[in-house]
């Protein structure tokens, strides 16, 4: 992965990373920003945007477990929980987040093959996040 934008209060990688089969470009972002009745800074989760290749849909079923209408370029993936300790603002991201987005990226190509959504854990129901019935 290689450093895009890096500082104070922003951070964006992006690099390959390997599902099964395939390899897909990814980017993570990750910023802090303050809100709005404080100085101190609020931590944002990471995000991890699948660039390339596409993802596609399965005989019309759209791809589970991506955030809708969250980015222009690629899908944001939801590889974790993030109301869970899965991750924290402590936490390496080389060491959290990636293994997340690689295991999201194995299962989205079982699923792919086989139509089941193979990765464990709660998928949590929001109006911004798809997930299968």
């Amino acid at each position: 992965m290689r450093l895009l934008a890096g500082g104070r209060d922003l951070l964006i990688w992006e690099g390959p990373l390997r599902g099964f089969s395939k390899q897909y470009t990814v980017r993570i972002f990750w910023h802090r920003f303050p809100p709005d009745d404080s100085l101190r800074l609020k931590i944002s989760s990471p995000r991890v945007i699948v660039i390339d290749p596409p993802l596609q849909s399965l005989d019309g079923v759209a791809v589970p477990h991506i955030y809708q209408n969250s980015v222009r370029v690629g899908e944001r993936i939801c590889c974790w929980d993030p109301s869970s300790d899965d991750w924290n603002w402590e936490d390496a991201i080389a060491e959290t987040v990636v293994p997340y987005a690689e295991q999201w990226l194995c299962s989205y190509e079982i699923w792919r093959a086989t139509g089941i959504w193979s990765a464990p854990g709660r998928h949590p129901e929001s109006i911004t996040c798809q997930n299968p019935a």
